[in-house]
């Protein structure tokens, strides 16, 4: 699972939604009457779930640093 701290995603989905990219402004409508906070809900629910799966594994995903991602990822597939 690729994932980052709740409020880094809170953060980037903000700034990507500010960018007024597309598929972005049209992802933070849909959260409408919810906003941030159901965002953040989502992401609680996904943190129980990986909890869920004892053999889930967590990929830190920094803003910024697609290349040490994927070095973090292809260790994980390493010591799988």
């Amino acid at each position: 699972m690729l994932l980052d701290t709740k409020p880094n995603m809170l953060r980037r989905f903000a700034e990507r939604t500010m960018a007024t990219r597309p598929e972005h402004v049209e992802a933070a409508a849909q959260l409408r009457g919810g906003g941030s906070a159901a965002l953040a809900e989502m992401y609680d629910r996904l943190i129980e779930l990986i909890d869920q799966r004892p053999n889930a594994r967590i990929i830190e995903s920094e803003d910024g640093k697609p290349q040490q991602t994927y070095r973090r990822l292809l260790g994980a597939i390493e010591h799988a």
